[in-house]
């Protein structure tokens, strides 16, 4: 969920944030996302009433972003689970590594620092 951290300007992590995007963008990498990211983003800002930073989320993610959102099919939910019961994954983080999995991703971004160990692809912690 680097997004996060881009987005609120969170200044422990967000230049590595903006050097992520750097580089993706200048090697043509596509970020890939569950489409729960979308729920998950999007519930403080309306639990709090913040419409603005809802707004600049839907802005980014929505409409600027070259974002490619991987549904969580049957499969991919079956996925999910086996990587939440391998490797002690809360039921969301397996779900997004599961599809990054989906569709070839070979890492996963991330700065929660209980995602890791993940034999499948590369974690880079923030």
């Amino acid at each position: 969920m680097v997004f996060v951290y881009l987005v609120e300007q969170n200044l422990s992590v967000i230049g590595n944030v903006r050097l992520l995007f750097k580089e993706m963008n200048a090697f043509h990498i596509t970020p890939v996302c569950s489409v729960l990211l979308l729920s998950e983003l999007f519930q403080q800002p309306i639990r709090n009433g913040n419409w603005l930073l809802l707004s600049e989320y839907q802005r980014i993610l929505l409409s600027e972003s070259s974002i490619e959102f991987v549904d969580v099919t049957k499969p991919v939910a079956v996925r999910a689970a086996t990587l939440a019961g391998r490797y002690r994954l809360k039921t969301l983080d397996a779900a997004h590594i599961a599809c990054a999995l989906e569709v070839g991703a070979t890492a996963f971004v991330t700065a929660d620092k209980g995602i890791k160990g993940i034999k499948e692809l590369e974690i880079i912690q923030l």
